[in-house]
């Protein structure tokens, strides 16, 4: 066992993790984990593209943010 420890933006790829889920993808090559060498140069490039991502939200998500917006 080993274990690889690195600040998320390190170790994020430009690719979602799954594609059932809606999650953030990690590089999966096993030495570029080890380096911290992911897709991104900067946190603030990792945040950049993450946040305009089009991540699919379900209508209850939806509909409680609405009723949360509007109060």
């Amino acid at each position: 066992m080993e274990l690889i420890v690195h600040e998320t933006w390190r170790l994020a790829s430009k690719q979602r993790s799954s594609t059932t889920r809606e999650y953030l993808g990690a590089v999966d090559d096993i030495e570029r984990l080890r380096k911290g060498e992911g897709d991104f140069s900067t946190k603030e490039e990792f945040y950049k593209f993450w946040r305009k991502f089009p991540f699919k939200t379900g209508k209850v998500v939806e509909q409680q943010l609405r009723r949360l917006l509007t109060k």
